[in-house]
């Protein structure tokens, strides 16, 4: 179940408020590619906060989608998710946004943080969405399932 759960589900984390529209149309993108997107907007389960619930969908999904424009809660989900999941973190930009001010640290510590892709439109990041956010992330799992296979290193004295 874990490995049909994993090799589908796209987590998708963002401004909901502002920015429902942009998500529900990277969520419809991924429906048409065959992925299942999650978003997360709905109630806290009452047996989970809500960080509780975003570090079960991380480790649950094939890569994750975290718009960063203007965030508001996002820069928390990435700290509680990025550094205990080696899953694909894609990371978009609205252009002429700054990313939070503490963003640049995640990408030089955990290699699984893909560079910044920064759209202009709607329409051009749905546009490019394949090539640059799922080819991407797809080649960075594969990356990361090659070195999970390597041994350990020894070394002899």
């Amino acid at each position: 179940m874990i490995n049909t759960v994993a090799n589908k589900a796209v987590l998708i984390l963002g401004r909901f408020a502002e920015r429902k529209i942009l998500l529900a149309s990277i969520a419809e993108k991924l429906r048409e590619l065959g992925y299942v997107p999650i978003i997360f907007d709905f109630e806290k389960p009452l047996d989970r906060d809500f960080t509780e619930t975003i570090k079960v969908l991380a480790g649950m999904s094939l890569f994750i989608i975290a718009d960063i424009t203007n965030p508001k809660s996002t820069p928390l989900e990435l700290q509680a998710t990025v550094p205990d999941y080696q899953v694909p973190f894609v990371p978009i930009i609205q252009s002429g946004e700054p990313p939070f001010s503490m963003f640049d640290d995640l990408p030089h510590k955990y290699n699984w943080v893909l560079d910044v892709l920064e759209y202009s439109s709607q329409d051009a990041l749905l546009a490019a969405f394949e090539d640059k956010v799922v080819n991407r992330a797809l080649a960075k799992r594969e990356e990361l399932r090659e070195l999970k296979a390597l041994p350990a290193r020894r070394l002899s004295v």
